[in-house]
């Protein structure tokens, strides 16, 4: 599974973003209305989304795994986080690179490779 979800990551950029408010009444998180990410290289490409009617198996089943990891995690707030993904534009997450997301009006910077993606010696 290891294996699988490194090849999935090299070919596309999946990223999860969440956005919940506290209802006062019952005290539960629940998703709040934000946009979808923009995301960019750091030279200033464009990633384009990948509309979710149009995703490859291998993302589907990613993403499913990612959310049950959450939901386990996190309880009622794993349910607030929405996953995208995008062609990679150049972006490989196993990669040294860096990878710039454009959400609620906010601009997050993270480097590459992502934890996981490290071959380790065996």
């Amino acid at each position: 599974a290891q294996q699988s979800g490194r090849e999935m990551l090299s070919r596309y950029v999946v990223i999860g973003v969440g956005a919940a408010k506290l209802d006062p009444a019952t005290g539960l998180s629940q998703k709040a209305p934000w946009p979808d990410p923009v995301l960019s290289t750091d030279k200033g490409v464009r990633l384009i989304p990948i509309p979710e009617t149009q995703m490859p198996p291998a993302a589907t089943g990613f993403i499913s795994a990612m959310r049950s990891a959450l939901m386990q995690g996190l309880g009622a707030l794993g349910q607030t986080i929405n996953f995208h993904v995008f062609e990679p534009g150049g972006v490989d997450a196993c990669k040294p690179g860096e990878l710039r997301v454009r959400y609620a009006e906010e601009t997050y910077t993270y480097k590459t490779p992502v934890p996981g993606c490290e071959v380790k010696p065996g």
